[in-house]
C-alpha cells in the first residue's frame, strides 16, 4: 500500500476525536487496523512517504505509528520497516451467532456508530457527583434529573419522570420489558424481520415468538388482528418508527390502525423507539400516543443517535407501568452508574444538534453504500436507501445469505444476514449492512464483497 492510499483510508482523521495530532492520528490508524481495513501482514509505508501525504511532520507520524506497535497492533522488523499485526489471526471466521459485535473485519454487521465521534466534548468532575440526589448514588430508576429530561423528549405520552425507568442501554431495557409482560412459554408478536436482539431474548426469557405479516407501509393490521384473536398474546413487539433491520417506517395512516387494533385487544405492546431520532424525514409518530387503551412500553436509548458504549437507555410507560418494572428489578439491579448518567444528562441537553448532523450524514451514506453495491459488480443484488437509521438492507439473488456471510468474512468484512432478523431464523435471501462507517472504509468493503461474490460456487 502506498502513503497516497493509506492517506485516502484514513479519511479526516485529522477533524475526528479529541487530543493532539498525535493522538489523533494513532487512533485512526488504529481504527483501521482494528476494523480489518488493514490486514495482518500489511507493510506501513516510509514515514518520511507517509508524513508528505498526510501533511505532518515526520515525527508525528513516527510516534503514531510507535503507538501501535506498543498497542501490539504492528511489529518494526530491521531494515525493513513496520508491519501491521492484526488483533485477530489472518483468517478468522468467526460464528455466526457473534458477527455483529466481535468481528473480525470490516464491521458491517454491527448496526452501530462506527465510534464516539459525534459525543460534546465531556467533564465530569467531582461537584458533578456531589451534587446527586440522593447523596448516596443509589437510584434505582435512575437520577431523578434524567428521568425528568427523558421525559420532557418527544415520542411517549406526555408526563414527568415517574413515568421513566433508566436502563443499561435499550437492550437491557427490552429484557425488562418482557420480562415483566411474558412468562416462559408465553407468546409474544413481532414482525417478519425484527431487531435480531429480541430473537435472543426470547430464547434467554423462554418465551416463543410469532411473526406477523407485513408490506411496504409496515406491520398488517388485518394479520395483527387475526393473530391477537386467535391466539393467547402475552405481548406484542414492533418497531413502529425506523424498523431495525430494513430501515424503513410504518406509514402514519397504518400507525392509527395497528393503535385500533391493539387498542380492541387490550394486549400489552413493548415498542422499540431507538432509531425513532434517526428517520431522515424527522421524528415520527409513536404508538405510545396513538394507543388509547393498551398499555405501551417505549424501549428508547442514546445507543444509536449518539453512541453505543454510553451504555444508557431508558423505558417510558404510564407510573403504574414503571412501578411493576422498578419492583421486578430490584432484586437484581440498584440501579445504573451515577457517572454513566451524568454524560447522558450532558449528552441530551445537545442531543438535538447531534441527531440533526447524523441524520443528514447518514442520509448521504445510506446512498453512497447503495450506489457503491450496484454499481461494484454485485450482479443480482438490489437495495433502497432507507427511511431511516444506520443500515442498507439488501436482498441477494439466492435463497439463504448465510453462505455468503461466511465467504464474506473470509474476504475481511463481517455482514448480519437476514436469517438473524426472522422468527426461527429460517432461509432469508437479505443482508443487513450498517453505512455508519467512514467512506474509506465502505468502498474497501464493497471491493472485498465484490471478490467474495465473484469466488462463489
Amino acid at each position: 500500500m502506498t502513503a497516497e492510499e493509506l492517506a485516502v483510508l484514513l479519511g479526516d482523521w485529522s477533524g475526528r476525536g479529541s487530543g493532539g495530532v498525535t493522538q489523533r492520528l494513532a487512533v485512526a490508524l488504529v481504527h483501521l487496523v482494528e476494523g480489518g481495513v488493514l490486514h495482518d501482514g500489511e507493510r506501513i509505508p516510509a514515514e518520511r512517504d507517509l508524513a508528505a501525504a498526510l501533511a505532518v511532520s515526520r515525527p508525528t507520524v513516527r510516534a503514531a505509528v510507535a503507538r501501535l506497535r506498543a498497542q501490539g497492533l504492528a511489529d518494526a522488523r530491521q531494515g525493513s520497516g513496520t508491519w501491521v499485526r492484526s488483533a485477530l489471526p489472518s483468517g478468522h471466521d468467526p460464528r455466526l451467532a457473534d458477527a455483529a459485535l466481535s468481528g473480525s473485519g470490516i464491521n458491517l454487521a454491527a448496526s452501530v456508530p462506527a465510534d464516539a465521534g459525534d459525543l460534546p466534548d465531556l467533564v465530569i468532575d467531582l461537584a458533578d457527583l456531589l451534587a446527586t440526589d440522593p447523596a448516596h448514588g443509589y437510584a434505582p430508576r435512575g437520577l431523578a434529573e434524567l428521568r425528568a429530561a427523558i421525559a420532557r423528549r418527544p415520542g411517549a405520552r406526555p408526563g414527568g419522570a415517574d413515568t421513566v425507568l433508566v436502563t443499561g442501554g435499550g437492550h437491557a431495557g427490552l429484557v425488562e420489558a418482557l420480562g415483566l409482560l411474558a412468562q416462559p412459554g408465553d407468546l409474544v408478536l413481532t414482525d417478519v424481520h425484527t431487531y435480531p436482539g429480541v430473537l435472543d431474548i426470547a430464547d434467554h426469557l423462554r418465551v416463543r415468538l410469532l411473526a406477523v405479516a407485513g408490506d411496504g407501509d409496515g406491520t398488517d393490521p388485518a394479520a395483527l388482528d387475526r393473530l391477537l384473536r386467535r391466539e393467547q398474546v402475552a405481548a406484542v413487539f414492533l418497531q413502529p418508527g425506523i424498523v431495525n433491520p430494513t430501515g424503513r417506517r410504518t406509514a402514519p395512516g397504518r400507525l392509527a390502525e395497528l393503535a385500533a387494533v391493539l387498542d380492541r385487544a387490550g394486549t400489552a405492546v413493548v415498542e422499540d423507539a431507538v432509531l425513532a431520532d434517526l428517520d431522515f424525514a424527522g421524528r415520527a409518530g409513536s404508538l405510545a400516543r396513538a394507543c388509547r387503551r393498551a398499555p405501551v412500553v417505549t424501549v428508547e436509548s442514546l445507543s444509536k443517535s449518539a453512541w453505543g458504549g454510553l451504555r444508557v437507555g431508558w423505558l417510558r410507560a404510564e407510573p403504574a407501568l414503571i412501578d411493576r418494572l422498578a419492583q421486578d428489578r430490584s432484586a437484581a439491579d440498584l440501579g445504573l452508574s451515577v457517572a454513566a448518567q451524568r454524560v447522558a444528562l450532558h449528552v441530551l441537553a445537545g442531543l438535538d444538534d447531534v441527531v440533526a448532523g447524523r441524520r443528514a450524514r447518514l442520509e448521504g451514506r445510506a446512498a453512497y453504500l447503495r450506489d457503491a453495491l450496484l454499481g461494484g459488480g454485485l450482479e443480482g443484488w438490489s437495495a433502497d436507501v432507507p427511511d431511516g437509521g444506520l443500515s442498507l438492507w439488501v436482498r441477494l439473488p439466492v435463497g439463504d445469505s448465510r453462505p455468503f456471510t461466511s465467504a464474506a468474512a473470509r474476504h475481511g468484512v463481517d455482514v448480519l444476514p437476514g436469517a438473524m432478523t426472522t422468527p426461527g431464523r429460517g432461509d432469508d435471501p437479505h443482508l443487513r449492512l450498517c453505512f455508519d462507517r467512514p467512506l474509506s472504509q465502505l468502498d474497501v468493503a464493497v471491493q472485498r464483497l465484490a471478490r467474495a461474490w465473484a469466488e462463489r460456487p
